[in-house]
C-alpha cells in the first residue's frame, strides 16, 4: 500500500538502528518461516519490521499476530501504524482507530509528513465508522499540513457528500482535479455532484473519464452501469476489462452476467457464470444462474 511505504519512510524507529538493517539476501518467506518457529526472536522481528509491506501477502491471522508482537516489543509510531493499517485492510476500522491514535502520540510534531498521513488515515477510519465529526476533525488537521493534497481533497469531498453540502462537494472535487487531472476518484466525485444536479449526461461523461484513467475504479463502474439508460458495447467492454484485472470480484461478475443476459450476449454470460462456480462450487445461487443461462442458450439454438 502506498500510504504504508510513505509513512515508513518518514517515521523514525526509536528502538531500532536503521543503519544496521538485515541484509535482503534472506528471503521474506524465510523470515516469516523463522518467526513461526521463534515468534519472539528480536532479530527476525527486526527483519520483519524492515519489510513491513510483506504483511500484506500473509494470511489475516499471520499479519495480526506478527504485528501485535512487534508493537509489544517495539512500541513506536511505526509498529502502531503498521498494526492500524493491517486492521484497516481487514475492514476493522474500530481497531484501526485505536492504533492510529497510539501512533499519533508517538510521532514528533516536526515530522509533518507522518502526521499528515496518520491524520488522513484516522479520518478514513472514522468515516468508515460513520463518525462524521471525528472524520472531519482529522481531515482538517491533515489539511492544515497539506492543503494542496489532491487525495485529501477527495476525502473531504466524500465527507461533504455525506453531509449533503453540495457547494463544498463541487469545490473540493474541482480543486482536486485542478491539482491532479489524473485523479480518477475526483472525477467520480464530480460525477456524483452532477448527478445530484440532474445533469446525467455530464455525470456519465465524468465517469467515463474516471474509468479511462483507472479501469479498476469499482465505484465508478457500478455507478456507470446503473446510470446508463441504454448499456452500450463500450460499457460491456468496461465490465469485461475490470473482471480481467479483478478476477474474483463476484458482485461485478453478477452485474456483468445480468447485463450480458439482457443484451443476449449469452456466451459471455455463460462464461462469467461458470467462473463464479469455479470460485464457489457449492454456491446454489451460482449454480441456478448457470443453469438458467444454459437453458436460454438451448432455447436460442432450437
Amino acid at each position: 500500500m502506498e500510504q504504508l511505504s510513505t509513512v515508513f519512510e518518514s517515521l523514525t524507529y526509536p528502538t531500532l538502528n536503521r543503519s544496521k538493517r538485515m541484509p535482503k539476501a534472506i528471503s521474506t518467506s524465510s523470515i516469516f518461516d523463522a518467526l513461526s518457529v521463534s515468534p519472539d526472536d528480536p532479530i527476525y522481528l527486526k527483519m520483519a519490521l524492515s519489510r513491513s509491506e510483506s504483511y500484506y501477502y500473509k494470511t489475516s491471522q499471520a499479519k495480526v499476530t506478527i504485528a501485535v508482537k512487534l508493537a509489544e516489543i517495539y512500541p513506536s509510531a511505526t509498529s502502531y501504524s503498521l498494526l492500524a493499517w493491517i486492521f484497516d485492510d481487514l475492514q476493522l476500522p474500530e481497531k484501526a482507530v485505536i492504533f492510529f491514535e497510539k501512533a499519533l502520540l508517538e510521532v514528533q510534531n516536526e515530522n509533518t509528513k507522518a502526521l499528515y498521513e496518520l491524520y488522513k488515515s484516522l479520518g478514513n477510519s472514522y468515516l468508515k465508522l460513520n463518525d462524521m465529526e471525528s472524520a472531519k476533525e482529522n481531515y482538517h488537521k491533515a489539511f492544515t499540513i497539506s492543503p494542496n493534497s489532491s487525495r485529501l481533497l477527495v476525502n473531504l469531498g466524500i465527507l461533504a457528500i455525506q453531509g449533503n453540502n453540495w457547494d463544498l462537494v463541487q469545490q473540493y472535487f474541482k480543486k482536486a482535479i485542478e491539482l491532479n487531472p489524473n485523479n480518477d476518484k475526483a472525477w467520480t466525485g464530480l460525477a456524483i455532484y452532477h448527478q445530484n444536479l440532474g445533469d446525467y449526461s455530464l455525470a456519465i461523461a465524468n465517469l467515463e473519464y474516471a474509468l479511462d484513467l483507472n479501469p479498476s475504479n469499482r465505484t465508478a463502474l457500478l455507478m456507470y452501469t446503473s446510470w446508463l439508460n441504454n448499456l452500450s458495447a463500450k460499457a460491456i467492454e468496461r465490465l469485461v476489462n475490470y473482471q480481467e484485472i479483478n478476477f474474483d470480484d463476484k458482485e461485478i461478475s453478477l452485474v456483468l452476467i445480468q447485463k450480458a443476459t439482457e443484451y443476449n450476449l449469452l456466451l459471455l454470460a455463460q462464461a462469467e457464470s461458470f467462473k463464479l462456480l469455479l470460485l464457489e462450487p457449492n454456491n446454489p445461487s451460482y449454480l441456478e444462474i448457470y443453469n438458467a443461462i444454459e437453458n436460454k442458450i438451448k432455447e436460442s439454438n432450437q
